[in-house]
């Protein structure tokens, strides 16, 4: 997937989000495994103004639900493959208002029906741009993005996402990261790795996980 294409499907994702009408700086949860889609749904978020919220996976349902309530969060992202974890979630609990998955799934609730991610961005093949046999396809084209409209740009100070740490010591608890904060990080990471755009980075630490987020 190039870097013009996420932000494409991002774009998209921003704009069904605020169609939907939430208050700025709105939970938004990712129970999803490392993947495009979450990448997607995580920059999606940002743009839209809310506050991305990635969900351990290998927690269960009830020390789930204790972190949407403890954080308040309206929309739930989930990935099919959790979906038994779903109605427990959402057992007690009435804020969630609106449910974005990979594929169909019950929710427990009647009043609350789950919004298939390809419907808002399209389907997964679309990513791929045709390779055409002799000519290498560019990672991005020459026309510079349009980022004037990213929620973050004029506002890095304020609050984009929440991290959960482990519970080690006691219960989970959200740490809270503003624009700028998950930026310097990026900046600080590359820095002391000395990347450089010829290199590739391997992530096998789950993006929930601060370390995975910031690769």
């Amino acid at each position: 997937m190039s870097y013009r294409q996420l932000a494409q499907a991002s774009d998209l994702l921003d704009a069904y989000l605020r169609n939907c009408r939430l208050e700025p700086h709105t939970r938004v949860a990712i129970l999803f495994d490392n993947s495009l889609e979450y990448v997607v749904l995580f920059f999606g978020i940002l743009k839209a103004g809310l506050v991305a919220v990635p969900l351990d996976t290998s927690l269960g349902a009830d020390s789930l639900a204790a972190v949407l309530a403890d954080c308040d969060a309206r929309v739930l992202a989930v990935q099919a493959k959790y979906r038994r974890k779903v109605s427990g979630l959402l057992k007690d609990n009435r804020a969630v208002s609106a449910i974005i998955a990979d594929a169909p799934i019950p929710t427990g609730r009647d009043d609350l029906q789950a919004v298939l991610l390809r419907t808002i961005i399209g389907e997964p093949d679309v990513y791929s741009e045709p390779n055409v046999p002799g000519e290498t396809q560019p990672l991005v084209s020459d026309s510079p993005l349009d980022l004037s409209d990213s929620s973050g740009a004029d506002c890095p100070h304020e609050l984009a996402a929440m991290f959960y740490t482990s519970g080690s010591t006691g219960s989970c608890k959200g740490v809270m990261l503003s624009h700028r904060n998950l930026v310097s990080n990026t900046i600080a990471t590359v820095q002391y790795l000395k990347l450089t755009p010829n290199d590739s980075v391997i992530v096998i630490l789950p993006f929930y996980y601060i370390y995975g987020n910031s690769l």
